[in-house]
């Protein structure tokens, strides 16, 4: 047998940084932990948000498609309770960022301003060519309606 594989190796011989050995590699956990929360049990009961709900923002904030956002008025609430800014919370939580271009190419614009209360992702902002209003709507990427084929089918779109 190699020397290698049946040696142990205690855990004073590995020399790893600080934040190595005491993070647990989730961005919301280390946000609660700066807050004063020693958990995030403690942090669902201050807020009065589900466990359930709290322990999968934090594992979402690790993955590369969070599958529960937090609301816009929930952003804002975290905001005051972690200190931490809201552009901030949106792009650890919803992996967007504000400002970012439309993903379908219109030439509009992610916007957290124009962004209503209840939504959980941005709202595009699509700016005028001529006289520069905006529209406001929602990107998504689920709701791909294939092109009419027959009169009938444009006027039931319309």
């Amino acid at each position: 047998m190699p020397e290698q594989t049946s040696r142990s190796v205690d855990r004073e011989e590995v020399d790893l940084p600080d934040e190595v050995q005491t993070s647990s590699g989730s961005w919301f956990s280390e946000k609660l932990k700066a807050a004063g929360f020693p958990s995030v049990d403690a942090f669902a009961r201050h807020t009065g948000v589900p466990k359930s709900t709290a322990y999968q923002w934090e594992r979402g904030s690790g993955a590369a498609r969070p599958t529960n956002r937090p609301s816009k008025e929930r952003i804002l609430q975290l905001e005051e309770v972690l200190k931490v800014p809201a552009t901030e919370l949106v792009e650890k939580l919803w992996r967007e960022k504000d400002g970012d271009p439309c993903p379908c190419g219109c030439g509009g614009y992610k916007s957290f301003e124009h962004t209503p209360p209840e939504p959980r992702r941005l709202w595009i902002v699509i700016p005028c060519a001529k006289c520069r209003t905006t529209e406001n709507r929602s990107y998504k990427p689920w709701k791909k309606r294939p092109p009419p084929q027959t009169l009938q089918e444009v006027w039931q779109v319309r």
